[in-house]
């Protein structure tokens, strides 16, 4: 009897659905961001989420409070918490 091949299958993603290759906010994270920002008397502000040079294995995350997004930063929101990332650091996070 001759082994079938073994096909890698890639989970297609709903359109609702945020794609696993990708930054996304979980509901609970939203609420506390939203929360924190609210506590802080900056509803609008955003968590800045960033990766520096530092610590054991050369990178620290760093996170922080941003009243407006840079120029080039990515942007992601859900249910109004939003959460903001610079280029080099979300390639960092995206492995």
């Amino acid at each position: 009897m001759q082994d079938e091949p073994i096909t890698p299958q890639v989970a297609e993603t709903a359109p609702d659905k945020t794609p696993q290759n990708t930054f996304a906010i979980s509901e609970s994270a939203a609420r506390q961001i939203a929360r924190l920002a609210l506590e802080r008397g900056t509803p609008g502000a955003a968590l800045r989420v960033a990766v520096k040079g530092g610590g054991c294995s050369g990178l620290t995350y760093a996170m922080d409070w941003a009243d407006a997004p840079r120029e080039r930063d990515k942007v992601f929101e859900r249910d109004g918490a939003k959460v903001v990332i610079d280029p080099k650091s979300y390639l960092y996070l995206m492995g």
